[in-house]
């Protein structure tokens, strides 16, 4: 009905009711669309503020305006306030003033550049140091205008203090590999070098190895494994190698020897993933090794050679009484040449019996302080008529003294020239030089640490075989010296007993520029403190002219030939002679004599005897029943104690064996005297 007219109004045309109805229809379906949606985003609305408020992350979303538009209630908790005190709010009413510069920066680099920003920081926030780990994400509006920032924030504080703890562990554990003495090395399984610290770099003159490099291509410039890897062999067996190896067998240009330890690296499944090397320098360990070795077999030696000389000294001492005593009767001619000669060549055997003794010497020595020039120059006019050469002395002033025996010093110095004279019999010039050094622990196996005189020996002579050098100082050690076989092992036993050693060197350069030549270089302690050498008085003569004489002579000997030969010297001499052919027998003779009131004029005790009780021991018996005895030592062993301090062991005087009737009646002669009353 159309009210303004007062006329009913017409009904509406069909057309127009169903365009109606579908317009109805089709609103109701986009209701139920829209509805759809709605109910759609605020599910994502939901998931999305779920994700942001049960995260332990801080989610914040910041709009051109610099207002935040939203933040999680993790975030909120920093700010010690609740999200809707801040919505709405701008970041410099929230962010401390240095904070929010900071913050600030970084969100307008995003609204002008489009790109995210992602960083660490570690920050000041509100009284509390934190490290945070930050994503800024532009988010873009249907046009693809940026019109706000999403930021994600991670607190990362507790990570980096455990980053930070693993980081100084790691520095610490660097450190100590790179301060570790010896070389390290570790080698995955396909021999890529995965670390090596600055000793091994340093070994095989590389500046750094770093992963991935070959260790056969680094080490050895080879395109493949070496032949023989042990490496290889550890992999393959999971079992360590141990070994001592010079530096030239490892592939390294230089002198000396190593330990070498390689080990398998297991993973925690206890699978092999490469080795570990190790190599330590044990130089100084195997030179002194080498020095105690030598050391041994030298004492070795010694002792055989002791012990040769001793039963030769017999020996001879039978041979050379027989032509002393030979001598004295009235032989004429051809006969009284052929004494002089049997006993020149006696006399010779003599001498090489008393250089075996100095080689095997152990006894004590007589040491002095002696002054080094002076030592030199005594035996260089000694040995100067042993050979044609000349000598240049290098002498210095203020060379140090050394405490020393003077007469083995003396005679080690002696033989050091004489082995010069030997290597150049056509002449040359034999360079002695001196020098006061110092040696460090370990610098010169076998030397103690301290302040040495260094004595250098040099001559041109023919070079030494490498492989005989480490023998040169044994008796015939087959290096082509024409001597005893005992000079060089002679000097280098005194010097060792003294404290000290001797070097030697030989070939192209050694004791010429140039040239071919050999130096043998002795070591000798010098004493702690200056001291002015003391002047050697030796024993006051007596001026005892001996004559024949009588009296009665107990001899014990343990060998029948040199009881036989002395007994006749002595019967030659005037004596009347009881023999005894051990220590216990010599005091059952002695005891009976004192028993009947005739008592021995002397009694001479051999020292060292097969069986039974030898001189030392038996004159502290008699000693017990005469305190006067007069007791004479007698043995072939020179090196023993009681031949240089006889009287501290109860004896009046010694005889060396082998000696002449002269030697024995003088020696007899000056012990009977002592006693007579004046």
């Amino acid at each position: 009905m159309d009210f303004s007219s007062g006329q009913p109004s017409s009904p509406a045309p069909p057309d127009d009711i169903s365009v109606l109805k579908e317009k109805l229809a089709a609103a109701e379906e986009s209701g139920e669309k829209l509805k759809k949606i709605i109910e759609t985003l605020l599910e994502r609305e939901s998931n999305y503020r779920i994700l942001a408020e049960l995260g332990l992350d801080i989610v914040f979303i910041v709009g051109q305006d610099g207002r935040v538009r939203f933040i999680n209630d993790y975030a909120a908790g920093f700010l010690a306030k609740p999200p809707e005190d801040i919505v709405g709010r701008p970041l410099e009413e929230l962010f401390p003033p240095g904070l929010f510069e900071f913050q600030g920066m970084s969100l307008q680099r995003v609204f002008q550049t489009g790109d995210p920003v992602f960083m660490e920081d570690r920050l000041s926030f509100f009284g509390r140091k934190i490290c945070l780990d930050t994503r800024l994400i532009p988010v873009r509006d249907k046009e693809g205008m940026i019109s706000s920032v999403l930021g994600i924030s991670r607190d990362i504080t507790e990570r980096k203090q455990r980053e930070g703890k693993i980081k100084t562990e790691e520095e610490f554990l660097s450190n100590v590999f790179e301060s570790i003495h010896d070389a390290i090395a570790i080698i995955d399984r396909d021999f890529n070098f995965l670390r090596s610290n600055r000793v091994m770099n340093e070994l095989y003159g590389i500046r750094e190895l770093s992963g991935g490099q070959k260790c056969f291509a680094a080490c050895h410039g080879r395109q493949e494994i070496c032949e023989g890897c042990l490496s290889l062999e550890v992999l393959n067996t999971g079992r360590p190698i141990a070994k001592t190896m010079t530096f030239e067998q490892a592939g390294i240009k230089r002198e000396g020897w190593m330990d070498l330890n390689i080990s398998p690296l297991v993973d925690r499944e206890g699978q092999i993933i490469g080795v570990v090397q190790i190599m330590r320098d044990v130089t100084a360990r195997q030179m002194m090794e080498a020095e105690i070795q030598k050391t041994q077999r030298l004492e070795s030696l010694g002792a055989l050679a002791g012990g040769i000389a001793h039963e030769f000294n017999n020996i001879l001492a039978m041979i050379i009484g027989n032509i002393d005593l030979s001598k004295r009767y009235p032989v004429t001619g051809e006969l009284k040449d052929i004494l002089n000669e049997a006993e020149k060549a006696s006399m010779k055997g003599k001498h090489l019996a008393s250089q075996m003794l100095a080689f095997s010497k152990t006894g004590e020595v007589e040491k002095k302080a002696l002054g080094v020039e002076d030592l030199v120059r005594y035996a260089v006019s000694l040995s100067a008529a042993s050979g044609p050469n000349k000598f240049k002395l290098l002498l210095p002033a203020g060379l140090r003294p050394v405490f020393a025996d003077e007469g083995q010093m003396g005679q080690a110095v002696i033989n050091m020239l004489m082995n010069a004279h030997q290597a150049m019999p056509e002449g040359g010039t034999i360079v002695v030089r001196a020098e006061n050094v110092t040696v460090k622990q370990g610098e010169l196996p076998p030397l103690e640490e301290g302040n040495y005189v260094k004595i250098s020996f040099e001559d041109r002579g023919p070079e030494i075989a490498p492989e005989d050098l480490p023998r040169i100082f044994e008796p015939f050690s087959g290096s082509g010296r024409k001597d005893t076989g005992f000079g060089l092992a002679i000097a280098y036993s005194i010097v060792n007993r003294h404290g000290g050693t001797i070097l030697a060197e030989s070939g192209p350069g050694v004791a010429v520029p140039g040239a071919g030549g050999r130096t043998f270089t002795m070591y000798i302690p010098a004493l702690p403190e200056m001291k002015s050498a003391e002047k050697d008085g030796g024993r006051e003569e007596d001026g005892f002219n001996p004559v024949y004489s009588r009296g009665k002579i107990l001899l014990m000997d343990d060998e029948e030939g040199v009881r036989v030969v002395v007994a006749r010297m002595l019967e030659q001499c005037g004596y009347a002679v009881d023999l005894a052919n051990d220590g216990d027998m010599a005091v059952e003779m002695y005891r009976a004599s004192l028993d009947e009131e005739s008592p021995y004029s002397a009694v001479i005790l051999d020292l060292v005897v097969s069986s039974g009780p030898g001189g030392k021991e038996t004159v502290k018996k008699l000693m017990e029943m005469d305190p006067s005895v007069r007791a004479i030592a007698s043995t072939g062993y020179y090196s023993d104690p009681v031949m240089s301090r006889f009287d501290d062991y109860g004896f009046k005087e010694v005889l060396a064996k082998p000696f002449l009737v002269s030697e024995m009646n003088r020696v007899l002669g000056k012990v009977i005297r002592k006693k007579e009353p004046s």
